[in-house]
């Protein structure tokens, strides 16, 4: 993206900070961000392993780490730029009796040299990085953090949606097509825009640090595609498009085609 850093932080510090109250709520409206959700928070709790030190990348209100926390006991570190959404998240974890379990830190991913610790898993879900404006930085930051044998999981927003590729032909809606794949994208936050910029699969991989091994690519949204879920409305509908996802999601080329792409690495 070609954007002063400070000034996009800030603004995503301001929308996201605002978004705090409510934003759980949003989520929690849409079935398929519900089911995109649970399988990212799948992959971790598939690797974990007992005493390991586990960091997110882009917490938001602190969702997916309460639920990591209280289904493997770890100790979980996560950071955010937004400090309304760190607070937000400290605030559920005291109320959930976690607080003891979590560290909240409002920090951009691209200063991740700055905490001191090592991790045996780092995620980052729901195309945290596809707002990060000094991808290079972090990166060189994770080779740090991650030791050796451990994991960085993490879902990005793809420049090929199948789903919405499908859904765009048949609204002949080329436009949106052609803006998707071209990669800069204005993404509703609560009512408010954030520019992102959406990943090819192979740009993703390319700048991931040849110490990190993939182990496993997994379309997420497939399918069925998190914008237009109001109009999907029949009981019938949603359990098709469940076992849809279920079936394509590891199977080539779909598993390159999803909303958002799921890349699990190990660090060598």
């Amino acid at each position: 993206m070609d954007l002063d850093p400070d000034e996009y932080y800030e603004n995503l510090d301001r929308i996201f900070s605002e978004a705090a109250p409510i934003y759980d709520e949003r989520i929690q409206a849409n079935f398929i961000n519900v089911g995109i959700r649970e399988k990212e928070i799948e992959s971790v709790l598939k690797r974990y392993k007992q005493g390991w030190k586990v960091l997110e990348i882009g917490c938001g209100t602190g969702e997916e780490a309460k639920k990591i926390i209280k289904a493997t006991g770890c100790d979980l570190t996560c950071i955010d730029v937004s400090k309304g959404m760190i607070d937000f998240a400290s605030s559920k974890m005291s109320k959930s009796g976690l607080a003891d379990k979590f560290v909240g830190i409002r920090l951009p991913a691209s200063s991740l040299n700055s905490i001191r610790k090592r991790f045996e898993i780092v995620y980052s879900f729901n195309g945290a990085l596809n707002n990060e404006p000094l991808l290079e930085e972090f990166f060189q930051a994770l080779e740090g953090i991650v030791e050796t044998g451990g994991y960085f999981i993490v879902s990005i927003r793809n420049r090929l949606s199948l789903g919405e590729i499908m859904v765009d032909i048949i609204r002949l809606k080329f436009r949106i097509i052609f803006e998707r794949v071209e990669g800069e994208m204005l993404v509703e936050v609560v009512g408010r825009g954030v520019k992102s910029h959406y990943f090819f699969n192979s740009e993703f991989l390319r700048a991931v640090p040849s110490c990190f091994e993939l182990q496993e690519i997994r379309g997420l949204g497939i399918f069925a595609i998190p914008s237009f879920h109001q109009k999907i409305k029949a009981d019938g509908v949603k359990s098709l498009l469940r076992r849809l996802e279920a079936a394509f999601a590891d199977l080539p080329p779909f598993n390159r085609l999803g909303d958002e792409t799921l890349f699990v690495f190990q660090k060598k």
